[in-house]
């Protein structure tokens, strides 16, 4: 059985072990009332915020703001390169190209002087030579609407036997639209992504005025 020292020094221990864990629970209860209102005051700050930018939230999407003045946005089609200090365009000692003539024009137009000199003499064509040749590289017009009408026809024989002739395949309708149109619609819309409103408002000898019902058909039929 122990003594009675050694429950007192076990005693004058266990106080010291009480006294030091208090202090230690009185810091931790500080520290937590500090953060405590630390976080107070920063909900508090982030509410201010919060409302004075509801209040003046203002851009180019919801007021008369332009782009350029709208706040953490980014900016679109910004080039990622560097500033250079050269101007624009071909450089000093760059080697300049150009177009090049065709060896196989598609037509040529010729242009010769007057067949009558002022004296009076005729000049032959035959003779003159060429002075110089210049080319000029473009697309076609635009083709004009066309209407191809497809007739089908039938004959009868003496012996009372009634033939007809074949309609192809692809005409089946009295009146419909050809593949050239068909595949310059479904271009228009599916690679160069116009709107099929704005396709309707394209020149008449592209698309004939086609209404926006009919170019819906096109494309998904």
């Amino acid at each position: 059985m122990r003594t009675i020292d050694c429950l007192e020094q076990e005693n004058r221990a266990l106080k010291k072990q009480v006294e030091t864990l208090l202090k230690e629970l009185d810091r931790v209860m500080s520290r937590v009332q500090a953060l405590s209102q630390e976080n107070t005051m920063l909900h508090d700050k982030v509410k201010d915020l919060e409302d004075k930018l509801s209040r003046n939230h203002k851009n180019s999407s919801n007021s008369s703001f332009p782009p350029s003045r709208d706040l953490h946005t980014v900016k679109k089609n910004q080039s990622l390169r560097n500033k250079s200090t050269r101007k624009p365009g071909g450089q000093p000692k760059h080697k300049g190209s150009t177009l090049q003539q065709s060896d196989f024009p598609t037509s040529i137009e010729s242009y010769y002087p007057p067949s009558t000199c002022q004296c009076g003499n005729t000049l032959n064509q035959e003779d003159a030579s060429l002075l110089c040749k210049r080319q000029v590289f473009d697309i076609p017009p635009v083709l004009e609407q066309i209407c191809t009408e497809h007739r089908l026809y039938e004959n009868r024989c003496s012996c009372g036997q009634l033939h007809k002739g074949s309609m192809p395949s692809n005409i089946k309708a009295p009146v419909q639209y050809g593949s050239h149109l068909r595949s310059l619609i479904v271009s228009l819309y599916v690679e160069h992504y116009i709107p099929l409103n704005r396709i309707d408002y394209l020149p008449k000898k592209v698309v004939l005025l086609l209404q926006v019902s009919d170019i819906h058909n096109i494309i998904y039929v």
